[in-house]
């Protein structure tokens, strides 16, 4: 970094630029995942994201400042205690080393003193700095000294040209500007910060409010100089602007330190738009309690001043499903639709909410599907694309959770094509991931691989574009099933992984994570992700809840892969409960009657065995997440005395699951017809046997499914013997 042509190195090295064998080799930082790797070494834990990203981000990969870094934080005992952040996720805070300041500091004190008086001012302006801003801010410096100045800070690496724009520079590394500003008294910073904001609301003129990011950053710094009220005026532009990006954690920021501001005043119009902005950035970030308080007060202060406007623009505010669980979630929508006439346009905006809340929070088929005829007849009246594309995001998932998704597949469906043939006109990422999604969902179960494979790829494309971190997770989700199914664990555990990292607590992700240890004969991490399972329902405490329910059959099916039954009862009252509820959906009730099932196939139950039986019926030629509709419906039978029925159902399955390339439950289901026809041991059943036994040994052999391997070898050495 220090080499310049003055430098005696140099002519040696033009001397050897010369020579046939000289190489030069570029120095670059780590990348992230070799930060995972190092910190994973030194501090001998496995770093979760939110710290590789916060060291990464900080250190920008250098290595000396990754390893100060790193050394700073075990040193303190910081490497373990984040802090929390909305949705369940952890930040970091990272502070400059002394050896990393010392070493920029020895190289800003080669410097001149002029040089570094003028690097102080840029530091403070920011990362990137313009050459005519630092000119308005540097007295009594001619435009040569401030040339001279910037060239010897250039030589000297410590910032360097950007391109594109004659006079704009960046440091070279953001420790070199954090090391300048700590250099500062606390007074100088602010005072600095103040002459900086005014001289750039000065400079941009009447395009201030497209900066407004940066300028909200100086006022606030300069804040017991100038006063809190462009603070407030810029942050919220910021916040905004923020949204408008996706940026959402950005966008957190720019609204809590304009509302800080205001906390204690009287609301106004401009508090309830600060907190408007700071819930949706939460409903982004899974603070869904925060989110609900602050719409809540924003939609309150709106409908009581006569700003009807401003209050159905909350209202009508997309909410993710798990928002139905919350106390008081429709309360908004409810309102809203009072406030408007029944069926106009305004009522139609406000519908597509409602119905989704309802839809999730409530058993009530009738009153749902009423809300989306009447939201479809007013998008229709009203010839509204952009609203009906919405409702028909909506209703895909709606209609899920309310009607037998097997027999009204073709309606989910449709629903879906409808609202994708409207989706290149308009620009609407939540609702073309959602149908995408929901659309790949039934494919993969409908046994349509390669097709649910490729929508999943664009569902998760529109989500990763809009940044919510509930559709990110969802769409992970959703993409993890074919290779679950087709037995890729490398694939399907990548995907639940990061569906995990976005949202903690989404019950789906964890579902199939800790089936995919199961099945490979990893029952410590199948613990361990089946227990956070379990902890998230235990908390919702919510027997109409998708995690109540789903908890409990991650239970059921992990008892019937690993053969440990010690959680099976608590995961059956856990499934009674459920079943005992007027306001859970079909669809989580759906998971409870499996975990019943699945408990009365293990233990041999024949009156709940039976009971199940006609609940599955619909689920044949189907594969209902984790397990094949046919498979479950032969075990039942079996369960029930029934060989006759399940045999018939075992031969579906393996037929079902050969065509779709479904592989480990198809090797499930050829151990489990061997057991039938062993057990009935008429004439030619073992000879037909021993071929099952075959294929299924070679499918687990393939796939690295131990506990199925471990389960026909067994079997095979009881007939030996």
């Amino acid at each position: 970094m220090e080499l310049n042509r003055r430098h005696p190195l140099s002519v040696t090295l033009g001397d050897l630029s010369r020579e046939r064998l000289f190489e030069r080799v570029v120095l670059r930082g780590l990348q992230k995942h070799d930060v995972h790797r190092f910190i994973e070494i030194a501090a001998g834990i496995s770093p979760p994201p939110a710290l590789v990203e916060a060291v990464f981000s900080q250190t920008e990969g250098n290595p000396l400042f990754v390893t100060e870094t790193v050394r700073l934080l075990i040193q303190e005992g910081d490497i373990t205690a984040g802090r929390s952040t909305g949705g369940g996720t952890t930040s970091w805070e990272i502070r400059i080393p002394e050896g990393v300041r010392e070493v920029i500091g020895r190289r800003l004190d080669r410097l001149s003193e002029r040089c570094n008086e003028l690097l102080t001012i840029a530091a403070v302006i920011g990362r990137q700095f313009r050459f005519d801003i630092l000119k308005m801010l540097a007295e009594d410096t001619t435009d040569g000294q401030l040339l001279d100045a910037m060239d010897e800070a250039l030589s000297a690496r410590i910032i360097e040209e950007l391109e594109g724009e004659v006079g704009f520079y960046q440091f070279t590394h953001a420790q070199m500007q954090e090391t300048l500003i700590q250099e500062l008294s606390h007074t100088r910073a602010v005072r600095m910060h103040a002459r900086i904001a005014e001289a750039l609301e000065a400079h941009y003129g009447d395009e201030a409010p497209e900066h407004a990011a940066e300028l909200a950053h100086h006022f606030s710094e300069a804040v017991t100089v100038v006063g809190d009220t462009k603070m407030i005026h810029y942050s919220k532009l910021a916040g905004e602007a923020a949204l408008d990006r996706y940026a959402y954690d950005e966008a957190q920021v720019h609204f809590e330190r304009a509302l800080s501001a205001k906390e204690r005043d009287k609301m106004d119009a401009e508090q309830a738009a600060l907190l408007f902005g700071l819930g949706r950035a939460q409903i982004a970030l899974l603070d869904f309690d925060d989110a609900l308080k602050n719409f809540g007060l924003a939609f309150e202060y709106y409908a009581a001043a006569g700003e009807i406007e401003s209050a159905l623009e909350i209202a009508e505010h997309r909410l993710p499903s798990a928002f139905a669980l919350f106390p008081g979630a429709t309360k908004i929508a409810e309102r809203a639709l009072e406030l408007v006439p029944p069926n106009s346009l305004d009522a139609g905006r406000i519908l597509p909410n409602y119905l989704g809340l309802v839809g999730m929070q409530y058993g009530d088929r009738q009153k749902t599907l009423q809300a989306l005829d009447q939201a479809i007849a007013i998008a229709d009246r009203e010839n509204d694309k952009a609203l009906e594309f919405r409702l028909l995001g909506t209703a895909s998932i709606t209609v899920l959770y309310h009607d037998n998704y097997v027999n009204q597949g073709k309606e989910i469906l449709r629903l879906c094509d409808r609202a994708i043939a409207l989706s290149e006109s308009i620009d609407d990422l939540w609702s073309d991931s959602m149908v995408r999604y929901v659309k790949s969902i039934m494919l993969s179960q409908s046994g349509e691989p390669d097709s649910a494979s490729e929508i999943g790829r664009l569902a998760l494309q529109s989500a990763d574009q809009l940044r919510d971190r509930s559709q990110m997770s969802r769409t992970n989700f959703g993409m993890s099933l074919v290779p679950y199914y087709q037995g890729d664990w490398d694939t399907a555990r990548d995907h639940t992984d990061k569906g995990i990292v976005y949202a903690p607590d989404d019950p789906r992700s964890l579902f199939i994570r800790s089936q995919v240890e199961y099945e490979t004969g990893n029952a410590v991490e199948g613990d361990r992700f089946l227990d956070r399972s379990i902890e998230i329902a235990a908390s919702t405490q919510k027997a109409q809840s998708f995690e109540y329910s789903i908890s409990a059959a991650a239970v059921a099916f992990a008892s019937l892969i690993s053969g440990d039954n010690s959680r099976l009862n608590s995961a059956e009252e856990n499934a009674r409960v459920v079943l005992s509820t007027d306001i859970a959906t079909p669809f989580v009730k759906m998971f409870a009657h499996m975990t019943l099932a699945t408990a009365a196939i293990v233990r041999g139950d024949m009156t709940v065995a039976a009971t199940m039986y006609e609940h599955f019926l619909p689920l044949r030629k189907w594969h209902p997440f984790v397990v094949s509709g046919d498979r479950l419906l032969g075990m039942t039978a079996l369960a029930m005395g029934d060989s006759s029925r399940a045999e018939g159902h075992f031969q579906d399955a393996i037929s079902f699951t050969e065509k779709a390339g479904y592989r480990p439950q198809q090797g499930w289901s050829l151990h489990e017809y061997s057991e039938l026809l062993l057990d009935r041991d008429a004439p030619g059943d073992r000879e037909k046997a021993n071929k099952l036994q075959d294929e299924a040994i070679a499918i687990a052999t393939e796939l690295g499914m131990q506990p199925l391997l471990e389960r026909v070898l067994a079997q095979r050495e009881i007939l030996k013997a």
